[in-house]
């Protein structure tokens, strides 16, 4: 039961993702003469589709404590199933850019809820002898959002791709009335009768003994949790001062590596490289060679270590973006035929997206590593904030 609990909460993040990656087959489209909204959109127009939703995100980060605080795992999770269909329904009836622009905005503002929240809902659940492998199928759940954009939208419609992606919330809707509610958010809510039947169904186990240990385990664990620090006492700290810089530099750092702006950009970077893949092929490569990197890093960031894992993957990551930094400087500002190494950009994203699915979860494992509980919700509104900044930034800067 804990395998398809964790499932059916990372659909979640499966819906946050397909929100990211939307723009890459559609901003195409939207351009065209034969665009939905009546007329092409402009350049500056597709800038604020794919940027807007993680401007919105920002204020959101302030607010997500007082949701995790006041509610249950699943209650969030079912909230924000329902806010999150709501914006394909406004995208698929849109006639106007500013219809997408509040749709995007709108999703943006659960999208870090719903991320945070379900890997929360995992990790209380999940028995620690399973929890790197429950983490692994969380982070390939998050890559087949993606997958499923990149693999439909080049050949459906801009209607039947958001109707595709708006099964993906209301199945989440369904499936979360079968799962049982996080028995840490009931005993916080001193429901301890539900928080025992949620360890039952979690555990499979019939044996009483062995079920009031683990309530009692939980319990424990959650009267002997701390008073959560306010900013006051975490800034006046210079310990806690420098594990939040270390945390904050590294998700600036790699969201100013760019991996958002290309994913959103995709297959308008692979057509102006005029490779020999179409660029409707090359991005569905794209998003299924993510996967193995993924679950690799699952096995390697214990074994050589988080520092390790960030020098391969940054450096991975920096090569191949000064090679088509390269790339179409030659071609668009000193206009030098680049035939002959056309193959370039594709290659390169390849070996980008491989780099930054081996590296990308270390960030999130150190901000559970270096804060403590009553740290977390100052940590984690610092960590989400910036974050949304730093991404919003760069795709608002990648303007084609």
């Amino acid at each position: 039961m804990q395998y398809v609990s964790v499932l059916i909460a990372s659909l979640g993040v499966t819906t946050t993702q397909m929100y990211l990656t939307w723009p890459s087959p559609t901003i195409s489209i939207l351009k065209g003469d034969n665009s939905p909204l009546g007329e092409p959109i402009s350049s500056e127009d597709s800038s604020w589709i794919v940027s807007i939703i993680l401007l919105s995100g920002f204020p959101a980060a302030f607010t997500f404590h007082l949701t995790t605080a006041r509610f249950c795992r699943k209650q969030v999770l079912h909230a924000a199933s329902v806010t999150l269909f709501l914006p394909w329904f406004i995208i698929i009836f849109a006639n106007h850019v500013a219809y997408i622009y509040a749709a995007r905005i709108l999703a943006g503002l659960l999208l870090g809820t719903t991320i945070i929240t379900a890997a929360m809902y995992s990790s209380e659940i999940a028995d620690p002898d399973i929890r790197g492998r429950l983490g692994t199928s969380y982070g390939v759940m998050k890559l087949s959002g993606s997958i499923i954009v990149l693999a439909v939208g080049p050949f459906v419609s801009y209607t039947v791709l958001a109707i595709v992606c708006a099964i993906v919330p209301f199945t989440l809707f369904c499936l979360l009335f079968f799962i049982p509610e996080s028995p840490y958010s009931l005993v916080k809510k001193q429901r301890l009768d539900e928080a025992r039947e949620a360890v039952i169904m979690l555990s499979g186990s019939k044996d009483d003994i062995e079920i009031d240990e683990r309530v009692k385990t939980i319990v424990a664990f959650v009267h002997t949790a701390e008073r959560p620090l306010g900013v006051k006492e975490v800034f006046s700290n210079w310990k806690y001062v420098k594990s939040m810089a270390i945390v904050i530099t590294l998700v600036t750092f790699e969201y100013f590596g760019g991996f958002n702006a290309i994913n959103s950009y995709q297959q308008e970077i692979i057509a102006s490289s005029e490779s020999d893949i179409s660029p409707e092929v090359s991005s569905i490569v794209f998003g299924l060679i993510q996967i193995p990197a993924a679950i690799l890093s699952a096995f390697l960031v214990d074994r050589l270590g988080r520092k390790v894992i960030l020098y391969i993957g940054c450096t991975g990551c920096l090569i191949p973006l000064i090679a088509e930094g390269v790339y179409f400087y030659l071609e668009d500002y000193l206009k030098q035929d680049v035939s002959a190494i056309s193959w370039l950009p594709t290659t390169g994203l390849v070996i980008f997206l491989i780099s930054h699915a081996v590296h990308s979860s270390v960030p999130y494992i150190l901000l559970g590593e270096f804060f403590n509980d009553k740290m977390k919700n100052v940590a984690t509104t610092m960590f989400s904030s910036a974050g949304a900044l730093a991404v919003f930034g760069v795709t608002k800067l990648l303007n084609l």
